[in-house]
């Protein structure tokens, strides 16, 4: 129920690999893969702590690492998790000996090391699987409002694998790649908001009951559910492209101008509509007006069991070629930030620069980061100015 890998191992080629192995009753197996490409690096979506589309059903990326190997800045080697222990190998635990130390490389960027094989738990694949879109065609507030409400009462019932709210950005994307279409040309074909759920089952039985608490849920909170086919969607009517990764040709990404600026944090699913409110705005004044022309909106992840919260992701597509593009993609990762830090959304991860600010915040925890880099690495060779761990590059930059 494990598998064992090394960085250059991406997430398409795991899944497949795990297709070939059964486990009880015939079953066979996968990985909980992140919401991520297919050609990204499973180690290094894990250790950076990658987002969960499955969390509801499984956990967080690190919650379902069992064993590291880190090759430290002083060349020694560290074993973490049961194999750690000498003679036990990969037990599907998550802890080693003693307190737990491997939690202080997960999201650090390498500052403390360099991961060179990671074994991570797996899971029986159901026999029965069916992947539904449900939109709102509501107003924005209110369909935001819908979907989240729907996306609660589904946790609740803990009957799906998946439950990922997206948005008009990455659904035109996903159907002009379907279609060989420009994407901004279907902007007005995709909704707002609209939600992916996924059921599972041992038995058609099962799955037909699910699928019965969907229908109720989704309905009630006036959202229309639909099977991927009727809205051009054909190639999403099965888990595949989920598990295999999104946005895919072959097993490489299709991406939109080269890829994509996104920020995330973990929030109360409750306090989401406001916070979107003032994202629109930034959206219009930094980014571009109308919003709805922008290609740009939320997306949840999860949410975690039972929705007392989720991962709020923000993102917009931007052209690396374009000088005005970037810089003003430059500002809206920083506003962005901003807002998120206000309404007190913790960012899960490291990225785009934000370091700077946020990380001074942290008071003793930052000390004990600090004091911690020095020990482990007292030449500062890892990463230095990846997290911006060290009194004199921050501190110079807090003055700024």
């Amino acid at each position: 129920m494990t598998a064992t890998i090394q960085p250059h191992v991406r997430l398409r080629s795991l899944w497949l690999e795990a297709q070939k192995v059964s486990t009880v009753g015939g079953l066979t197996l996968k990985p909980a893969l992140p919401l991520s490409f297919a050609s990204v690096s499973v180690l290094s979506n894990y250790v950076s702590r990658g987002g969960a589309g499955w969390i509801v059903k499984y956990g967080w990326d690190a919650e379902l690492i069992i064993n590291m190997t880190w090759v430290l800045p002083n060349g020694e080697i560290l074993k973490t998790g049961p194999a750690g222990i000498p003679n036990v190998g990969n037990v599907g635990i998550q802890y080693g000996p003693g307190p737990d130390i491997a939690g202080m490389f997960i999201n650090a960027d390498g500052n403390f090391g360099i991961c060179t094989e990671m074994t991570i738990k797996l899971f029986p694949e159901h026999q029965y699987e069916k992947v539904f879109l449900a939109p709102s065609f509501a107003e924005e507030e209110q369909g935001l409002e819908d979907v989240i409400n729907a996306m609660y009462e589904l946790a609740q019932e803990d009957i799906c694998g998946l439950t990922y709210k997206t948005h008009h950005g990455p659904m035109s994307i996903t159907l002009g790649g379907l279609t060989d279409s420009d994407p901004v040309t279907l902007l007005s074909a995709t909704q707002k908001h609209s939600l992916i759920i996924i059921i599972q089952g041992l038995t058609q039985e099962e799955l037909e009951f699910k699928e019965k608490i969907v229908t109720e849920i989704t309905q009630k909170n006036n959202l229309s559910l639909v099977e991927p086919e009727a809205m051009g969607m054909g190639d999403m009517a099965s888990p595949m492209p989920f598990k295999a990764g999104f946005e895919v040709k072959g097993n490489y990404v299709a991406g939109y101008l080269g890829a994509f600026q996104f920020l995330a944090g973990i929030v109360k699913l409750d306090k989401i509509p406001q916070i979107n409110k003032e994202y629109n705005k930034l959206v219009a004044r930094f980014w571009k007006d109308p919003v709805e022309k922008a290609m740009s909106g939320c997306s949840i992840q999860g949410p975690s069991p039972f929705a007392r919260c989720g991962t709020y992701e923000l993102d917009w597509w931007w052209d690396h070629g374009d000088p005005e593009a970037v810089k003003r993609a430059t500002e809206m990762v920083r506003k962005t930030g901003e807002l998120l830090l206000k309404h007190g959304v913790p960012l899960f991860r490291n990225m785009h620069g934000l370091g700077e600010f946020y990380l001074p915040q942290w008071g003793i925890y930052y000390e004990i980061l600090n004091n911690l880099k020095v020990i482990m690495d007292p030449e500062s060779i890892m990463n230095p100015d990846i997290i911006p761990i060290g009194k004199d590059y921050v501190s110079e930059n807090s003055k700024e």
